[in-house]
């Protein structure tokens, strides 16, 4: 197995997360990744899959939130920011923090990023729509 310092343990424990149907399947899982490290300790006591764990633990509790860009011309109210958060973590499970980008520049609207999701309801893409 190695010493695993080319494995991004918090990485693989994201990817564990998504394949677990967004923790819906925790409890399967951990299990099943509990009795593995055990096996593997055994045989060569691996410390990325003990990070791996750890990191598991905090998604499954919500406590590592996952990431969302978010541009508009105004910063979000109290309100808007809960609403964004609430359909993001409808849309994708878990937990999430949203990240402001503020750009007076833009006509209106707003934009969304999460990894490759992209939810752009701006003025400007609206316009280009128009067009195409």
């Amino acid at each position: 197995m190695g010493s695993g310092k080319n494995i991004d343990a918090k990485r693989l424990a994201e990817e564990v997360y998504t394949l677990s149907n967004n923790g819906k399947d925790a409890g399967k899982i951990v299990l099943l990744l509990n009795k593995t490290f055990l096996l593997l300790k055994k045989a060569s006591g691996s410390e990325v899959f003990g990070k791996v764990l750890f990191y598991l633990a905090d998604l499954y509790q919500g406590k590592m939130a996952k990431e969302a860009f978010v541009t508009l011309p105004v910063p979000l109210t109290v309100d808007q920011k809960q609403t964004i958060i609430k359909y993001l973590e409808n849309k994708f499970g878990g937990s999430f923090k949203i990240t402001e980008n503020v750009e007076s520049t833009m006509g209106g609207g707003i934009k969304i990023i999460y990894e490759d999701f992209v939810l752009d309801l701006t003025l400007e893409d609206k316009i280009k729509e128009l067009f195409r």
